[in-house]
């Protein structure tokens, strides 16, 4: 009998283990919408509780308080942002494309409305809570490093020197935290980022144009 039970539990576990998976990526996907909606600070557990229609003894169960779930939505929502930028930028392969598409691609996914405004959210708070500035900083390495990689093999800067591409690619980037600034002070609107794309492909351009003269590539002017 103690074998046949031993099995049952084994059969059942995965299942209490899914459903509390679930449940808690359910709270945290309600409390990332509340923290978004309100700001972290105005955001109540009861908010929480609505969205989700728990008890406080679930919620609880999860987390140790509201900052333990905050910390865990800027978790998941680095997550999110390297998920979405391997589909499109594979971390094994990288592809020639167009300078252009390539900028515009990434501009949608780093500068986003919903991205912006959890990068406002995050700045709100990072004083307080060192932690979460402590996350995106362990997330924006490679967030950089596999743009820039990827930037490398874009089809207008096949003709660079690797140093050039490299450096080339160091701007970008810098330039994409840039285009974030000014959505997030109000300089630029989100319904400005194909202008914005548009606007730093130029700018790509005239720097390559520079990187391809002759006195940079070490040959006469």
């Amino acid at each position: 009998m103690g074998h046949i039970k031993a099995k049952a539990v084994n059969r059942q576990s995965p299942k209490r283990g899914d459903r509390r998976e679930a449940r808690r990526a359910q709270l945290v996907a309600a409390a990332r919408i509340a923290f978004l909606a309100k700001g972290f600070a105005a955001t109540t557990i009861e908010d929480i509780f609505r969205l989700t229609e728990t008890s406080p003894a679930t919620l609880y169960a999860h987390f140790t308080s509201k900052f333990a779930l905050f910390e865990a939505v800027v978790q998941d929502e680095a997550q999110r942002i390297w998920n979405r930028l391997l589909t499109v930028l594979p971390a094994e392969t990288c592809i020639p494309v167009p300078l252009g598409s390539f900028i515009a691609t990434v501009i949608n996914i780093v500068a986003d409305e919903e991205m912006i405004g959890f990068l406002r959210l995050v700045i709100a708070e990072y004083r307080r809570y060192p932690s979460i500035e402590a996350i995106f900083h362990k997330t924006g390495p490679r967030v950089q490093l596999l743009i820039s990689r990827h930037f490398q093999h874009c089809e207008e800067l096949v003709g660079l020197s690797p140093e050039c591409a490299a450096v080339t690619a160091g701007i970008f980037v810098s330039s994409i935290a840039n285009v974030q600034l000014a959505l997030l002070t109000g300089f630029a609107k989100p319904d400005e980022l194909a202008t914005l794309s548009e606007r730093l492909t130029r700018e790509i351009r005239a720097i390559i144009d520079f990187g391809n003269a002759p006195y940079m590539q070490g040959g006469q002017k």
